[in-house]
């Protein structure tokens, strides 16, 4: 595949050898936008100019460049000696040196720089020379003025951005325009972020600091369609505090996945220093006792070190993580744990020669990035309800139920899909909205007040809507009003995916829709299966499981209006996988328990071994499935495909879609036809699944009904439209 994948994109008149025996024809260059291209730039410069002994002759001086951009620090001798030769050799191969671009940076007098032995003639390569600092591969580097101004000159830039793409735009693209300031717009802060202190993002800037104007014109950019005020007022404080906190929290976190500067310098900076210390240390050549003292206490090592111990401080309180997401972000285990990570900076930010190679080319951003994430959505949660309130208080409020509910695999990922036509994300434009709301947890009616569907008198509307018995209704036949559970619409939409979805994986193969358990394994004569019930007593609903099947009136079912003949046990799909080295049956049972259901509210708010920031009622569903499944020797292959209804994903249906998408043993690798395809189809997977529970939960505030200000007028007195405080 490679060697193909190369011929085809340079087979044009030329050879090009790319070595064990590749070679094909090039003339006119690679194609526009080619990954290999700046690679393939780079190759042939640097081994001509190691060829023609460049690095030899000037090993004194330091050279670095990216792609098309040069810098070099050389001894004051040396500068003019290098340039003019870097120009001869660029010259050879057909490459000139753009003088307007060409920039010297000097820490002296320039008025007077002709006059340094060395630097005679200099103004005659180029006139742009600064004491201030300049900008290199998009970095800036020199003193704070010169920095903030120049990350001024970006916000400018990204604000300018924003209000073009607001204004050639409508509450139609509001999915485009998310996913546009996720992926795009705010992506381009992290680069600027690892290496840029703190204490810049904190300068002063349009009556707040850099950082957070920044977030806020990330996040007025996202609610400008999002308009809340179709529905009620404009957000309180408290509301957009919330929203700039979940703003920036990763998606299994319960967040919205968006880059956020003010919470996220820190760990950014930390990370690129803590990888790259000693290739930075070694550039300053050896150092005498005295210098290598001064370093230790110059600002920028200083601020290092207080930096990471604050984060330090922070991850060692009582309460910072439970055991489980201790041991998940490594906090004080495996080979160099996130605690010794952040000793090591303490300790003069890792100038230690043994601490900077012992941290040398390692993941440590992400490390930092994951644990802070983690540690600011246990404060978020314990800012909804104190860990002290009581079991009472927080088993009683929906937002923080619903906030657990969403720190899981799937809730949140719907978001992916946000930008795709209605048809893909299964979503109009006005839904979107109220997802977005529903999943930021805001509130769309901020009074409690009387249901209209079951009189039931106050209730949350954030809550009430997956609860509620009477929102949903059917005319039957008989022209009697029936009201139906929202599990029966929400299972079938899961099995019909899983049926489209499982059926691209290479060795399954989907063999059965609702198979009985006895057509495929045994009864078990330890725990045998209950007597079938007879269908004239059907009115029973004790056997009935409520996420299963649909509600039943007089024998008939309530939902689809078709009847129910055979009590016995089912699942919903049955599946062969061929993989390993038997065929191996194996029956998928769906369920979804509702969040909010006030039976279910206990298992909302404390996950397994009493984690407070998990909820356990995806397993709990589980392991009612698998009550069930006992009576049957299926030897673990009885899935209870179990949800809640926030998103929430149990620990068997995560194995078995661990298991059905994994790569293969080296010796018996699956049957993918790429590792990019496996990936791939493993994400669409769990994004449209995150959909179809996303789209559900619109639904149930659909049939409770959405309130409109434009059409029943204000709920209450709200000011005008305002820009979001920053």
């Amino acid at each position: 595949m490679y060697p193909n994948f190369l011929i085809q994109q340079y087979s044009i008149d030329a050879e090009v050898d790319f070595g064990q025996g590749i070679k094909t024809q090039m003339k006119t260059g690679t194609q526009q936008g080619c990954k290999t291209s700046p690679h393939l730039f780079d190759a042939v410069v640097h081994s001509y100019l190691k060829d023609k002994g460049l690095f030899t002759e000037f090993a004194d001086c330091q050279i670095n460049a990216i792609h098309d951009d040069m810098i070099f620090r050389a001894p004051i001798r040396r500068a003019i000696p290098l340039f003019r030769r870097l120009v001869q050799l660029f010259a050879e191969i057909g490459l000139s040196v753009n003088e307007d671009k060409t920039q010297v940076l000097f820490r002296g007098n320039i008025a007077r720089i002709e006059e340094v032995e060395g630097l005679e003639g200099i103004k005659e390569i180029t006139s742009n020379i600064t004491g201030d600092g300049m900008v290199f591969g998009g970095i800036p580097f020199g003193n704070d003025r010169f920095i903030s101004d120049y990350v001024i000159s970006k916000v400018v830039e990204y604000e300018d951005l924003s209000n073009r793409m607001l204004a050639n735009s409508t509450g139609r693209n509001v999915g485009s325009i998310f996913s546009i300031v996720r992926f795009c717009l705010s992506a381009k802060w992290p680069y600027l972020m690892r290496s840029i202190s703190s204490h810049i993002w904190d300068t002063e800037y349009q009556g707040s600091t850099l950082g957070k104007y920044i977030d806020s014109v990330t996040l007025n950019t996202i609610l400008r369609h999002m308009d809340i005020t179709q529905y009620r007022q404009e957000l309180s404080d408290s509301e957009l505090d919330s929203l700039h906190i979940r703003m920036g929290l990763k998606l299994k976190n319960g967040g919205l996945g968006i880059h956020s500067v003010t919470d996220y310098c820190d760990s950014a900076m930390l990370g690129m220093w803590a990888t790259n210390a000693q290739d930075i240390l070694s550039l300053l050549g050896p150092l005498s006792d005295t210098e290598k003292d001064s370093l230790q206490h110059s600002r920028s090592i200083t601020h290092i070190s207080d930096t990471a111990r604050t984060m330090k401080t922070r991850f060692a309180e009582d309460n910072a993580f439970t055991p489980a997401q201790a041991m998940d972000i490594g906090l004080r285990s495996g080979k160099l744990s996130t605690m010794e990570l952040l000793t090591m900076l303490t300790k003069h930010a890792a100038t230690d020669n043994d601490d900077n190679r012992k941290l040398k080319g390692g993941k440590h951003q992400g490390k930092l990035r994951s644990a802070l994430n983690l540690y600011i959505a246990n404060r978020y949660a314990d800012s909804i309800v104190r860990p002290d309130a009581g079991v009472a208080a927080r088993k009683c409020n929906p937002y923080l139920r619903a906030f657990i509910a969403q720190r899981s695999l799937t809730a949140n990922r719907w978001l992916n899909r946000i930008h795709r036509d209605k048809r893909a994300r299964l979503l109009t434009d006005a839904d979107v909205k109220i997802a977005f709301w529903i999943t930021a947890g805001i509130n769309l009616i901020v009074v409690d007040r009387k249901c209209s569907r079951c009189k039931m008198d106050p209730v949350n509307w954030f809550e009430h809507g997956q609860v509620c018995k009477k929102s949903r209704k059917r005319r039957q036949d008989d022209n009697q009003v029936k009201y139906f559970a929202r599990s029966w619409a929400l299972h079938k939409s899961i099995q019909i995916l899983m049926n489209e979805c499982l059926a691209k994986i290479p060795d399954v193969n989907v063999t059965e829709q609702n198979p009985k358990f006895l057509d495929t394994f045994l009864a078990n004569p330890e725990n045998p299966p209950p007597p079938s019930k007879d269908s004239d007593n059907s009115d029973d609903q004790n056997h009935v499981d409520e996420e299963m099947e649909p509600r039943i009136h007089r024998g008939r079912v309530v939902a689809d209006g078709t009847l129910m003949e055979d009590k016995r046990l089912k699942s919903d799909i049955k599946i062969i996988t061929t993989f390993e080295e038997q065929p191996v049956p194996i029956l998928i049972d769906i369920t979804v328990a509702t969040t909010h259901a006030v039976s279910h509210h206990p298992h909302t708010i404390k996950g397994t071994n009493g984690d407070i920031y998990a909820s356990k009622l995806a397993d709990y569903g589980a392991h009612l499935k698998d009550k069930k499944h006992a009576h049957y020797l299926h030897d673990g292959n009885a899935i209870g495909f179990a949800f809640d209804s926030m998103g929430g994903i149990s620990k068997p249906a995560k194995d078995l879609i661990d298991h059905l998408y994994a790569r293969g043993e080296q010796e018996k690798r699956r049957r993918w036809d790429s590792e990019t395809m496996r990936v791939a189809l493993k994400k669409e997977f769990l994004d449209r699944l995150s959909m179809v529970l996303c789209i559900h939960r619109v639904y149930d505030f659909k049939f409770l009904g959405i309130p409109n200000m434009r059409a029943q007028g204000a709920q209450l007195a709200h000011p005008p439209h305002r820009t979001l405080r920053h």
